[in-house]
């Protein structure tokens, strides 16, 4: 069933999550490889991530992914045939995806080069000041978006072999601010007697530019080009860069006394990542039909797929056969 409410804020919360979302994920995954690495040396790095990676990714990819574009087509009033032959003839082909599990798949393959990069990367943490790590990632992370942007849409997705599902636009700046939190993780940048105000400057910027660059892909074609590709790679890149280190640099300070409701958000947010949309599909679909205010549906969606969610990271998932060590 697709829900008939419309609200013009729905519209710029997908757009600005769109943006910083999936950049602080890589961002706080990068910020403990380190810490990872040097307790378990390389090949014990990648081997402990394949573990705790892998099953997640591989079953959400297997069963999960091809019934969510099911249900999404569905949903859309197209035509599907039996699920067999939908698997076969269609997820196989034009409606390939990996639904959110992309992410585990992309962040394996970071985690395989991680080691070699770090051995290049780790003694400039001490010699180049966070403010070179950050403009550098910017520059390389916009000037890799106008390239691949000259030949992809902005929201285009590539399956290479049917392993990784990604952005060609987004995908070099993921791996830029996956190595930028590692030297942020490394180089201790949000600890010590950092100053509230640097904190708090960071996170400002990172939203004027997030402002920006959601004002500007409203009006802009699928496929921009020269100038307009050019700017619109400048805001959407440095929001990507800034709002994780604003984000963390701020979390830290709120989150610095302790919370046990904060230390359970973080054991279960794991789990609650690969879980969200098996929970969150089927309460938007018995919620759609009710005569609720849009901001009414959205707020009980939201706040049962944490709660759930949450349960299940902590109560089930550890005791799934073959699953259950990932989320341990």
């Amino acid at each position: 069933m697709q829900d008939q409410s419309r609200w013009w804020g729905f519209t710029l919360l997908v757009l600005m999550l769109d943006v910083f979302l999936m950049p602080v994920m890589f961002f706080l995954a990068g910020y403990l490889a380190p810490g990872s690495l040097d307790r378990r040396g390389g090949g014990g790095f990648v081997r402990e991530r394949l573990r705790r990676l892998g099953p997640p990714w591989i079953l959400g990819v297997v069963l999960f992914a091809p019934l969510f574009a099911l249900a999404s087509l569905v949903n859309l009033g197209y035509p599907v045939p039996p699920l067999g032959t939908f698997v076969w003839k269609v997820f196989l082909g034009p409606a390939y995806q990996q639904a959110h599990f992309w992410f585990l798949g992309v962040l394996i393959s970071f985690s395989l080069i991680f080691p070699l990069l770090w051995r290049w990367l780790c003694p400039l943490v001490d010699r180049v000041p966070m403010g070179g790590w950050v403009a550098a990632c910017w520059v390389l992370a916009a000037g890799w978006f106008v390239v691949m942007g000259r030949h992809f849409p902005l929201d285009g997705w590539v399956h290479p072999g049917y392993v990784l599902v990604f952005q060609p636009l987004r995908i070099g700046g993921y791996l830029l601010v996956f190595l930028l939190g590692a030297a942020a993780g490394r180089g201790g940048w949000f600890g010590g007697d950092r100053s509230a105000l640097a904190d708090l400057g960071l996170a400002i910027l990172g939203i004027c530019l997030l402002g920006a660059s959601v004002a500007m892909r409203l009006q802009l074609p699928p496929k921009p080009q020269g100038v307009h590709l050019l700017v619109y790679a400048a805001l959407n890149q440095g929001s990507a860069v800034l709002m994780p280190l604003g984000l963390v640099a701020v979390m830290r300070r709120l989150g610095s006394g302790g919370s046990c409701r904060l230390d359970l958000a973080s054991r279960a947010s794991y789990g609650l990542y690969w879980l969200h949309q098996m929970i969150l599909v089927p309460i938007a679909w018995a919620l759609g039909g009710l005569g609720l205010p849009a901001l009414v549906k959205f707020s009980l969606v939201v706040g049962l797929t944490v709660w759930l969610g949450e349960i299940s990271s902590a109560r089930v998932l550890p005791r799934v056969p073959w699953l259950g060590g990932s989320f341990q």
